[in-house]
């Protein structure tokens, strides 16, 4: 029934639509000029008039004198761009149950004619109480698409993009030129009454995807009217509330127009002044936390110097790790916050490259002495981490695989690696294995056991290292 409902709704005349489509396309149009007589004329797309003025030259901009609006002058050969977008009429049936009627229309400019010719289509209809959508005179539940007698739309691949692919929850369609009047009036016996629809169809929000979350959360009405638009538009794009929402401390914060993200951060971090959340919000917050956890514990002052500097918190970070492997004291206040931040940071950058093998083979021998408690020596095999990142090199030319590509993550602790060796001969590469937190990720001989793969006696000598120290093994 609903079904058919929909498929008989009353037509709209495209007359409707024609003040509030030349509002929405009046930059599109322009003055036309030509020449007649040795005299210069000027056609007013908008007024559809002529009028007669000295030589103005081609994409100035000119006011037509009988509408008052300033054109760009243009050639009756130029071509203006076409106009399209989406209109949205609101109504409801006899029960009172909503209806979102969507209307596609496209303004394109005839140069022979000298006028725009207007074309304006219904493309979905949506029984939002019910949540049956119909497109093109066929109907889909909950948004997905199905061919209709005339096939689906096709738009432009920059309108599809713009619209941001398959992210709205009818399709790719926007919801946000609403033209219905009195809409408080239209909504006063349905359940979406004190939904404030008006409001936010007046500030250009998608009342498709607001109606969607106001099912879920009605206190969402209360922050259109403390004109919260900013944090509306991100909770709408998310689809969900923010918990920090539910807190009634975290409603101070509610006098300011803030999106969620800055929202978010003032819940966090307690900021009591818009100027504050506003440095904050420049500023990731998950890189915060992780630049400055070991490396500077005062959070506040390490923000507000990054935005005097005008920089980001991940070149912050990089400068303070580099000056940290360097051996700068990181408890000088000259070191943690130098006047210029560029200048140090390139300075702490030439010292790093000119010590690059001393801090790297610093970092190796601390590194191996963290894991030496893992040698393991059993059936004529021995294993045992990696000391030097020549040891790497030296493992790589004889194994024949890519191990030396691993001297940065082991130096940095991203990784481990350790030696299996024939206790004959200790000194001989023999098989390489990686080991990241408490797992033995790979085992690799020679050319990565592609030719020969490993023994048995190897894998059981390698599951009895990992039984001992309760590693996880890759070959059981």
């Amino acid at each position: 029934m609903v079904e058919n409902e929909l498929c008989h709704l009353k037509g709209i005349d495209k007359s409707y639509f024609i003040d509030y489509i030349n509002k929405l396309s009046i930059k599109q149009n322009a003055l036309v000029r030509e020449q007649k007589d040795g005299k210069w004329y000027y056609y007013c797309t908008k007024c559809q008039k002529w009028h007669k003025d000295v030589k103005f030259n081609v994409k100035t901009h000119k006011k037509c004198p009988y509408c008052k609006h300033k054109y760009k002058v243009i050639t009756k050969r130029n071509i203006i761009p076409k106009y399209e977008d989406y209109i949205t009429v609101l109504e409801k049936n006899e029960r009172n149950e909503l209806i979102i009627r969507l209307f596609y229309f496209r303004r394109i400019y005839d140069k022979h004619f000298m006028n725009f010719q207007i074309a304006c289509i219904e493309v979905e209809r949506i029984n939002f109480d019910r949540n049956i959508y119909m497109k093109m005179n066929t109907y889909s539940n909950m948004g997905y698409i199905t061919h209709g007698l005339n096939g689906r739309i096709n738009r432009d691949n920059c309108y599809n993009g713009y619209y941001g692919g398959l992210k709205k929850y009818g399709d790719i369609y926007p919801y946000n030129n609403v033209i219905t009047k009195n809409i408080k009036r239209l909504l006063k016996d349905t359940e979406y009454k004190y939904s404030c629809l008006d409001i936010v169809a007046r500030n250009k929000l998608d009342i498709h995807d607001y109606l969607y979350v106001y099912k879920k959360y009605s206190k969402l009405e209360l922050l259109v009217k403390n004109r919260n638009f900013n944090l509306i538009k991100d909770i709408i794009d998310q689809r969900g509330i923010p918990p920090e929402l539910e807190e009634s401390n975290n409603l101070k914060y509610l006098k300011w127009n803030l999106n969620l993200k800055e929202f978010k951060n003032a819940c966090f971090f307690k900021l009591n002044n818009l100027r504050d959340i506003r440095i904050y919000a420049c500023l990731d917050s998950l890189e915060r936390c992780q630049a400055i956890e070991n490396l500077n514990s005062n959070i506040d002052k390490a923000v507000h110097y990054v935005f005097s500097q005008k920089r980001d918190l991940i070149f912050y970070r990089d400068y303070l790790t580099i000056a940290k492997d360097i051996g700068y004291d990181m408890k000088n206040n000259n070191v943690l916050y130098p006047k210029d931040l560029l200048k140090a940071h390139d300075d702490a950058v030439m010292n790093y490259t000119k010590n690059k093998d001393k801090i790297i083979n610093e970092k190796f021998n601390k590194r191996y002495m963290k894991l030496k408690k893992f040698e393991f020596h059993k059936n004529h095999f021995v294993i045992f981490p990696v000391m030097d990142p020549i040891e790497l090199v030296i493992e790589s030319q004889v194994l024949k695989h890519c191990v030396r590509t691993y001297v940065d993550g082991v130096a940095d602790g991203k990784t481990n690696i350790f030696f299996v060796r024939k206790d004959e001969n200790i000194r001989k590469p023999f098989v390489t294995v990686e080991m990241n937190e408490g797992v033995v990720i790979q085992a690799r001989g020679y050319r990565n056991n592609i030719e020969n793969p490993l023994e048995e006696n190897v894998k059981n000598f390698i599951n009895e290292w990992c039984k001992k120290f309760n590693f996880k093994s890759c070959f059981n």
